[in-house]
């Protein structure tokens, strides 16, 4: 008897960490640090992509403060961006507006950044949309539009190309 009631607590106790998570797993704070990843991913994801190729310039455009494309050589890549949006239908006009190499942010989240593109050059180092080495560290900050308080900011290292975070 006293097994069953002790089994009984334990999964009680299981149930509410688990139930908590998955309340609060869809918060808006949730949404703006899924973004920041997902924009730390596609940026590794192009500096990988101009390692394998010495004859491509591969980056990131922040083309708007909601979107942000992957690059091939300063235009338009035919590659899919490793982070796409949760919908890609074709008669809404956001999503439309942003096709394969394209993300569009999602929970009110915006980007600024101190450069407009940023590309890689066959060392990873970062590079400015004219193909120059960065004299300064590039910072990305991703912010929630209803909050000036929610922010995540990272950097670029501009002779390493480490991506970092900016407490």
């Amino acid at each position: 008897m006293i097994e069953l009631v002790v089994v009984m607590i334990v999964l009680l106790i299981f149930t509410m960490v688990v139930w908590s998570t998955y309340q609060y797993s869809n918060s808006i704070t949730d949404r703006l640090t899924a973004e920041t990843d997902g924009l730390k991913v596609s940026l590794r994801f192009a500096q990988m992509q101009a390692f394998n190729d010495d004859m491509v310039k591969w980056g990131i455009s922040f083309s708007t403060n909601t979107t942000y494309r992957l690059y091939a050589n300063y235009v338009d890549a035919s590659m899919t961006i490793p982070v796409k949006g949760e919908t890609n239908d074709s008669g809404d006009p956001i999503t439309a507006a942003c096709p394969q190499n394209c993300h569009q942010l999602s929970g009110n989240v915006q980007i600024t950044s101190t450069v407009p593109i940023i590309n890689f050059d066959n060392w990873g180092r970062p590079l400015d949309g004219s193909g120059n080495l960065l004299l300064q560290d590039p910072r990305i900050t991703l912010s929630l539009v209803s909050s000036g308080t929610d922010m995540h900011i990272f950097g670029v290292d501009q002779h390493t190309g480490f991506i970092y975070d900016v407490p």
